[in-house]
């Protein structure tokens, strides 16, 4: 990201700041979503929401450690 590229400070703050900012946003945003559409679902639903969303952030976990394997 050139962070290391260069000796000044603000630019790792910068980037801490960012995905600081970003995950801040995302988190609200998410947050927000759910509250407007709780009602709106079941817990059947809300349930297989819950297994795709841990199947999908396993799949990934998966493919970073084969990742680091194969290096």
């Amino acid at each position: 990201m050139g962070v290391a590229e260069t000796s000044a400070d603000y630019a790792a703050a910068t980037l801490v700041a960012g995905v600081f900012s970003g995950s801040g946003l995302w988190w609200l945003f998410l947050s927000g979503g759910v509250s407007l559409f709780r009602s709106k679902l079941r817990i059947g639903t809300l349930r297989w929401v819950n297994r795709a969303s841990g199947t999908i952030i396993l799949g990934f976990g998966v493919i970073a450690l084969l990742n680091v394997l194969t290096l």
